[in-house]
């Protein structure tokens, strides 16, 4: 049996440097997290509004909207085998970055990923928004350690994990069936994406308690006919992220005034279990139609959570 705890802490840079910063391998690349230096990475910031009238004994809650994630963490910095402790120091630092570079057209944002024997591996994307904080008591350089608290924000203050992803094939005009599910303890809002044809892509609404829940309400049956794909579009791509066109082509063209005023509108709720739900293909365009379901999957902590029945 394996022994529970947290199995490794990583930072995957801008600059695609892995560095292992607790856990086995801690400190290979001479940084690793400072004992007692973690702040602020458990549940992820929100602010409620709740509303109550001059003549109403309780209040109840209006609202529930997150923040961005703030966190102070502490980094030792020492000398390893062809670097110094402050180039360690700098690596590091240029790793989380402080912005997107804007002449790099695949730059991406650093990493923060925490490994547990519990909930596999969860991440979070990060960057600094101050400079670091160095107060050293000795020489650093002479001494080489140092020990900066680096400010770290995450604009998207929850943890995720690889997206699920069910397929559908179509080589004729029929129905066939994708499974869903959202083991997470957030809402999720699902993509889709569809090589050509013709498809209409189910969009229910959900009723029902947590472990428990199913199509059901006004939109209980609701399915969307989407527009015909056409071979200069390339495929096409359904995406409820409000971050994201809600209907492109494959070369990222806004495509969704082509679907007659339909839009998508249902997030599947926490805690939805596996089942199987409708996809329908009415022309295929002479080839294979291939449609994918992606599920993010997203969690307001680094482990746990999961559904306890």
């Amino acid at each position: 049996m394996t022994e529970p705890g947290i199995r490794d802490i990583s930072i995957y840079g801008q600059n695609d440097e892995h560095l292992c910063v607790h856990g086995e391998g801690k400190g290979d690349q001479g940084v690793y997290l400072s004992e007692g230096g973690v702040s602020k990475i458990y549940d992820s910031p929100e602010k409620q509004t709740w509303k109550q009238g001059a003549r109403q004994q309780k209040a109840k809650q209006k609202s529930r909207k997150s923040l961005a994630r703030d966190m102070d963490l502490q980094f030792t910095c020492i000398e390893t085998h062809g670097r110094t402790a402050e180039q360690n120091e700098s690596l590091l630092i240029q790793a989380i970055g402080f912005e997107l570079d804007k002449y790099d057209d695949d730059a991406k944002y650093a990493r923060l990923a925490v490994s547990t024997e519990m909930s596999g591996t969860r991440v979070l994307d990060i960057l600094q928004y101050e400079a670091p904080n160095l107060d050293p008591k000795i020489d650093p350089i002479r001494q080489q350690l140092f020990k900066p608290i680096l400010k770290i924000r995450s604009g998207d203050p929850d943890w995720y994990e690889k997206p699920e992803v069910s397929r559908a094939v179509f080589t004729s005009p029929g129905w066939d069936e994708v499974e869903i599910s959202n083991p997470t303890n957030r809402e999720m809002l699902v993509k889709w994406v569809v090589t050509g044809g013709t498809v209409t892509l189910p969009d229910f609404s959900w009723r029902g308690a947590p472990g428990n829940r199913h199509p059901g309400g006004d939109d209980a049956a609701r399915m969307v006919p989407c527009p015909q794909i056409r071979p200069s579009d390339n495929g096409m791509t359904v995406d409820l992220d409000p971050d994201e066109l809600m209907a492109r082509s494959g070369n990222n063209v806004n495509i969704l005034a082509r679907f007659g005023g339909r839009f998508f509108l249902h997030k599947i709720p926490p805690y939805t279990p596996k089942q199987m739900i409708p996809v329908h293909c009415s022309d295929t365009g002479g080839g294979t139609v291939k449609v994918e379901l992606i599920q993010p999957r997203r969690w307001s902590r680094p482990w746990g959570q999961e559904w306890v029945a």
